[in-house]
């Protein structure tokens, strides 16, 4: 059980989101009951279109057994089931902009070897449940929200590389292996504006979490803000719980994190 913890209230500015006050982090989290299609409950009907969408395309109460290249900007794929395995290439690939994912299932089928999305500009993901793939969601384009969902992948479940933007919120992100649950790096250019708030991330990988490079990289991560996440006692990481979380900025933040049994989960 998670012990609760003091509230601080901190108002926060220069951020696209803010929060009044920090509260502890929930007890609860996405499950494969309240994420997908299926708890909405939507009858299927078989996809027939091709695998390109392109501006404004809505997909809605389907089942699709192929891989999808999302081209256009705006298109929406809600109550479905993806099921595919694209020998090393993404199951979802997007370079349109503001590609929305809501009450959609992901299943890899134990043999997809890419990951199951690629997101480009203004992603969002929302009761999404991801399984069975070897990697989750890599960002590709500034702004991302991933809320509400679940992913439980072999490897990464979250990889965001020098694009920002970013705001993973009341979510569980499990990875058996790799690199960790979620990961923050700044290898090409700084990241700023990153929230991960009220998250649950688990990982057998390196890390749990990637905050950042090494300081060799002399690229610290401003504005990044860990707040009311909990870390899972199982799997256990093979190195530990947090890797080179090194912010800077007014609005960085690193509060209320824990583990399991609500012991303090500090960055290193």
């Amino acid at each position: 059980m998670i012990r609760g913890l003091a509230v601080a209230a901190i108002a926060l500015a220069g951020c696209d989101t803010a929060i009044d006050h920090f509260l502890p982090p929930p007890s609860t989290f996405p499950t494969e009951a309240n994420t997908g299609y299926a708890w909405t409950g939507t009858a299927l009907a078989p996809y027939s279109g091709g695998p390109v969408l392109e501006d404004g395309a809505r997909l809605e109460g389907v089942e699709i057994l192929q891989c999808l290249t999302v081209t256009g900007d705006g298109v929406s794929i809600v109550k479905s089931l993806i099921r595919a395995s694209c020998d090393g290439t993404p199951i979802v690939y997007a370079t349109g902009a503001n590609l929305l994912l809501e009450d959609v299932e992901i299943d890899g089928g134990g043999t997809a070897t890419a990951e199951a999305v690629v997101g480009g500009l203004g992603l969002v993901a929302r009761r999404v449940h991801i399984h069975d793939v070897h990697q989750g969601v890599m960002q590709q384009g500034a702004g991302i929200t991933i809320e509400d969902s679940l992913i439980d992948v072999d490897a990464d479940a979250f990889l965001d590389e020098s694009n920002g933007q970013v705001r993973l919120h009341h979510s569980s992100f499990e990875s058996k292996g790799g690199h960790g649950a979620v990961i923050i790096w700044n290898h090409c250019a700084e990241i700023a504006d990153v929230l991960v708030d009220e998250n649950r991330v688990a990982s057998g990988g390196e890390f749990v979490v990637h905050g950042g490079s090494g300081p060799a990289e002399d690229r610290p991560n401003r504005d990044t803000r860990f707040i009311g996440n909990v870390w899972a006692l199982r799997p256990a990481p093979q190195i530990g719980n947090v890797s080179f979380y090194l912010p800077e900025g007014p609005e960085s933040r690193w509060m209320n994190n824990i583990d399991e049994n609500g012991a303090v989960v500090g960055p290193r």
